[in-house]
């Protein structure tokens, strides 16, 4: 136990170790030391000092402000992303001209890098610190010299920005606020991992107390099989789920303990004298018949142990924590389960419907069968989550974590994966319930809430280019709903559906289409005019190149996409709906005025709730298998 404990604590040691913080880090500006952060004294106190007047000198005549970060080591952190965050926290250069450099050298790496402003970026390329770290600096660290080095390295950044200047623009602020946003985005987010951490810790830590507490209560316990029912309830691998980093290891001490207990020598009460276990087969003449039955059907393990001349025995049971048994209420052993439980007559949206469960005793053979009502469908207009398996996932990533498998930013990606593995078993969950319904109930209307989701998936849906062809009418009353089904060769569904969405395209795509398209871009991203005139002229050469036909085909391509967007919300929704090309154009263009809309009807969905008559319902999807339907190319 003292050996599990001190693993426990060497883990959660080295684990802390690895992270070093940046704010570990002196800051030269605010500790009045200059230019340079020398904290392990790598360079010597003369260098510091010529590297700190240069870096003054250039900031004085030009403005640039360097940072200077010499240290021995930091950790397992990255040194890019070390460089990255440390220049954010800073805040090297001015803000409105982003003109700040950070150099880094981490010595048990052998890493330096070069972290710039975007301003210092345009007088100062990557290229250029690449160049000046391999003509300038490393040879003299592949001597050891590594002060030098790193002064010499001051004096050609510092020759090479002499005379140069940032200009002060409001693009480049603008650009240098965004970047600092980012990062203190980063840095928010990295402080959640830390609290997530801590949180995770006292979880892990609640958890193993618990077992310890166990631990000495079965210790102080001198019955055997009192120490067995302490401990037994710890060998569940659902502890190692719960506390993925303390309890791999408890489930492993818990089985060895229980096997221990389980066969520790006893002494009768009765006389004091030292009891042994009987075999399996030797147990079975102290048994009675429902206790054999129980072992049989392995409800029960019983141990039978007894004194040398058998003036003595004791019968100790050792039930499962999980068995499909339950007592029987005639014999009352653990002989009872539940043969089925089927349905005799399906419920509907109408009426009940009838089910029946049948249990029977392995022992006495006592039957019993219960019948029980199966309340009605309901319609429900609430969408559905899941996210059980999401939160199991999760925690089996933690314990990835612990071992070593995976670092944290991989973490948060598997944790995110396993979240959307369980909304990809509801998605597929959806389009299994969808059928092409023939027959609606009326009386069943879709809600103004619902159909609100419904209008902001089709606004939402992809088109090409972005350009959005594409309008739709939804119709409610009852008005219009019989000439269009006459249009529509007399289906039924649009007699009966709670709504009819008619998805329309553009009978002709213009240039003002294109311009409309291009001033939205400008209005909701800010985008400058001027740096969508080559985006633009490219969509309107290509559509100017199509043939009336062809652009009549690419709209309607689009009136497609819509329509899996609609059908799939629906699903989600559990609204029932028809996807139909089963209608006349031009009798729906004349009806709905389309032709002065510049619109022309492509498609039409009617949607709202399945009749419980709709005997489409009841029949099986079918579907070419997966093998017949794709292709995979390695």
């Amino acid at each position: 136990m003292t050996r599990f404990i001190l693993l426990i604590a060497l883990i959660s040691s080295q684990f802390s170790w690895s992270q070093m913080s940046i704010n570990d880090v002196p800051n030269p500006k605010t500790n009045g030391t200059g230019y340079i952060s020398n904290p392990d004294r790598i360079m010597s106190q003369r260098d510091v000092q010529d590297a700190n007047q240069l870096f003054s000198d250039l900031e004085l005549k030009d403005s640039f402000q360097v940072a200077m970060v010499v240290l021995e080591s930091i950790g397992s952190k990255v040194p890019k992303d070390f460089a990255t965050d440390l220049f954010a926290h800073w805040g090297i250069g001015l803000r409105n001209k982003d003109n700040g450099l950070l150099i880094l050298f981490v010595n048990d790496q052998r890493r330096i890098e070069f972290e710039t402003g975007y301003g210092t970026e345009s007088v100062l390329s990557d290229y250029q610190c690449a160049q000046i770290q391999q003509d300038y600096m490393v040879p003299y660290f592949k001597n050891g010299d590594y002060s030098k080095g790193l002064l010499n390295g001051a004096e050609a950044i510092c020759r090479t920005l002499n005379g140069k200047s940032v200009v002060d623009t409001p693009i480049q602020e603008t650009i240098r606020d965004s970047f600092q946003l980012n990062k203190e985005a980063e840095i928010r987010t990295k402080k959640k991992r830390w609290k997530l951490i801590m949180i995770i810790s006292a979880w892990h830590s609640f958890g193993l107390i618990i077992f310890l507490i166990a631990l000495l209560i079965a210790r102080l316990r001198n019955d055997p099989y009192d120490k067995y029912n302490t401990i037994r309830y710890f060998h569940l691998w659902i502890w190692a789920v719960l506390f993925p980093i303390t309890h791999i290891f408890i489930v492993l001490l818990a089985k060895r303990l229980k096997a221990r207990y389980r066969d520790m020598i006893r002494f009768s009460g009765k006389t004091g004298e030292i009891m042994h276990k009987l075999s399996d087969t030797e147990e079975d003449d102290h048994l009675s018949k429902g206790q054999l039955s129980e072992e049989l059907v392995k409800s029960v393990d019983y141990d039978v142990w007894v004194t040398e001349e058998t003036k003595d025995i004791l019968i100790l049971a050792y039930k499962p924590l999980f068995s499909k048994y339950s007592k029987c209420p005639n014999c009352r052993y653990k002989t009872y389960y539940k043969v089925y439980d089927k349905q005799i007559i399906a419920p509907s949206y109408s009426s009940s419907g009838k089910g029946e469960k049948k249990y029977f005793c392995e022992n006495c053979n006592h039957t019993k069968r219960k019948t029980y009502r199966i309340p009605r469908l309901q319609r429900s207009n609430r969408t559905r989550s899941s996210g059980g398996g999401w939160v199991e996932a999760a925690l089996e990533v933690f314990q990835e974590v612990v071992l070593g498998a995976v670092d944290l930013p991989e973490a948060e990606e598997l944790v995110q994966a396993g979240k959307k593995q369980v909304i990809m078993h509801s998605i597929v969950e959806d389009l299994n319930w969808r059928y092409a319904t023939k027959k609606f109930d009326y009386t069943q209307k879709v809600s103004n809430k619902d159909l609100e989701v419904i209008k902001e998936s089709l606004r939402l849906t992809a088109t090409s280019f972005g350009l959005q062809p594409l309008k739709f009418i939804i119709i409610k009353g009852d008005d219009i709903r019989e000439q269009l089904r006459a249009a529509s060769y007399g289906q039924e569904q649009l007699s009966g559906a709670s709504h009819i969405i008619v998805i329309c395209t553009y009978k002709d795509v213009s240039e003002n289409d294109v311009d409309a398209y291009m001033q939205s871009i400008t209005k909701q991203r800010g985008t400058p005019a001027e740096t969508l005139e080559q985006f633009s002229g490219y969509i309107k050469g290509w559509i100017k190149k199509l043939t009336p036909e062809r652009r009549s085909e690419w709209t309607s391509r689009q009136a497609y996409i819509a329509l899996g967007h609609l059908l799939q919300t629906c699903a989600t929704l559990r609204i029932d709906s028809t996807p139909m090309e089963g209608f006349d154009p031009e009798a729906y263009d004349k009806l709905l005025d389309l032709s002065s809309k510049n619109l022309e009807a492509t498609l039409v969905c009617p949607i709202g709730y399945r009749h419980s008559d709709d005997e489409t319902q009841h029949r099986k999807k079918v579907r070419k298998g997966s093998d017949e339907m794709f292709i995979t190319i390695p």
